[in-house]
């Protein structure tokens, strides 16, 4: 009987050591998709591509802006279409991932974002926009793939011609 108790206390400690290892292996798997995607995102900005930055947004998705309004799919989209139009020339854009917290098929991502464009007016004046900002992402699997469905500002600075702006 103690033989057989011990037997099975092994058997537990070892399966939870791989369940251990396959959830810590699961996250890393998350994380390092995670990295890929802001690339993603990042070369989407570089390149002002707005259908590849709405690539990656879940058909729910969802932003709250530093005003505290929030926007739908179609409403941010549009908003990233007018900007990336007026933008003529991307001098910087950097994606730094600050923590990844996983969770079954949810990744929350604190990221931090610093952007600087030149971009014209609705009159053709030309403009110099830099933006620093630390934004808490949600991403969820959609059909096997990793699509933001929401994003959240949590602080941030703007700049238009070396003027603080108020983000929104």
């Amino acid at each position: 009987m103690k033989r057989f108790l011990a037997t099975g206390v092994l058997a537990l400690c070892l399966m939870t050591s791989q369940i251990a290892r396959a959830a810590e292996d699961q996250q890393a798997k998350t994380k390092a998709a995670m990295v890929a995607k802001y690339q993603l995102v990042k070369e989407a900005y570089e390149n002002a591509n707005v259908e590849d930055v709405e690539a990656e947004l879940a058909p729910n998705f969802k932003v709250k802006l530093s005003n505290k309004q929030t926007l739908n799919r179609a409403q941010f989209v549009a908003m990233q279409r007018n900007f990336l139009n007026a933008v003529t020339k991307v001098h910087q854009v950097t994606l730094r991932i600050n923590k990844v917290t996983v969770t079954s098929n949810r990744a929350v991502v604190v990221v931090t974002q610093y952007y600087d464009f030149e971009l014209t007016d609705a009159r053709g004046r030309p403009h110099r926009l830099k933006e620093s900002s630390v934004a808490r992402d949600t991403w969820v699997r959609v059909s096997g793939r990793w699509k933001n469905s929401y994003s959240e500002f949590l602080s941030g600075t703007a700049t238009l011609d070396g003027k603080k702006i108020t983000k929104g």
